[in-house]
């Protein structure tokens, strides 16, 4: 059916269900732990991103990658899906202007 890149940015945040879904679906799934891993140099179907404690505004070398990803991404029509920090980065990567919250909620 094709591949599924999952991004996991902490290791309690796995892709669990999901992936069992996507692997009934017939969908192969690789798994890198951004904090420790390079992001492999694959064709995925579907990108997932998943969550983690930090902010899309923390200066940090992974989450650069993660930026890159999904520009790349949104640039070649590959479907992606963010979770809790994910959803913090692609706007970050996709709106000109991405500013923190005066407060935090």
């Amino acid at each position: 059916m094709g591949k599924v890149l999952a991004i996991q940015n902490t290791r309690n945040e796995g892709i669990a269900t999901l992936g069992k879904l996507f692997e009934e679906d017939g969908f192969d799934i690789t798994t890198v732990l951004a904090k420790k891993e390079k992001i492999p140099s694959i064709d995925p179907r579907v990108i997932v991103i998943l969550g983690a404690p930090e902010s899309a505004n923390d200066d940090l070398p992974y989450l650069k990658e993660e930026l890159a990803l999904i520009q790349n991404a949104v640039k070649n029509d590959t479907r992606f899906l963010e979770y809790a920090l994910g959803r913090s980065l692609s706007p970050r990567r996709l709106v000109p202007r991405y500013t923190k919250a005066a407060e935090k909620r």
